[in-house]
């Protein structure tokens, strides 16, 4: 899908039962290639990755590209500016660890208890920035802080919209979508 920030692609890789963790990783990175060479026409391309772990394609160095797996799912954005993706699928855990990510600002907004699709917005929200500036933030619980989430009740109903993040003090907009299994969060 075409967006503010480039080619979205997503897609599901179904993983046999009892695969092992590293196979399930090289399907994913595959179904993402294959996704990368159909949106590109062009059976030749591959994807490699800089000494800090920004993957891009060789010969076409006006493209940045972001790329994210979660239980199957995949999700890669192609674009002409340096750009963040990340896809999360749901599970119970995330609340748990949200002292890990989530600063006393993003807290106080969210309400008690928190909703579990907001804690997965702010999580894609960081990860998707960490990887948009190549790694190059020192503390992602505090010096990105999320804002302007959209107000969401424990829905199964697919939304997407837009929210905001500051980075350093610096503000940017995050696209998402939300459904009743994943959320995917793209730096704009």
């Amino acid at each position: 899908m075409e967006t503010p920030a480039g080619i979205v692609l997503t897609g599901f890789v179904a993983h046999s039962p009892g695969e092992h963790p590293v196979e399930k990783k090289a399907d994913e990175r595959a179904f993402v290639l294959q996704m990368l060479r159909e949106e590109l026409n062009d059976n030749s391309l591959s994807i490699v990755h800089t000494a800090t772990g920004q993957p891009f394609i060789p010969g076409h160095s006006e493209l940045f590209i972001s790329v994210s797996h979660s239980n199957g799912w995949c999700a890669l954005v192609l674009s002409r500016k340096a750009v963040g993706i990340d896809i999360q699928t749901f599970t119970s855990r995330l609340d748990r660890g949200m002292d890990y990510f989530v600063n006393k600002t993003e807290k106080a907004a969210f309400g008690d208890p928190p909703v579990l699709q907001q804690l997965y917005l702010t999580w894609c929200a960081k990860e998707a920035i960490y990887k948009q500036q190549e790694g190059r933030i020192n503390d992602l619980k505090n010096d990105v802080t999320v804002f302007n989430l959209p107000s969401l009740s424990e829905t199964t109903s697919p939304v997407s919209g837009i929210f905001s993040a500051a980075v350093n003090g610096t503000v940017c907009e995050l696209l998402f979508w939300l459904d009743e299994e994943k959320a995917l969060v793209v730096t704009a």
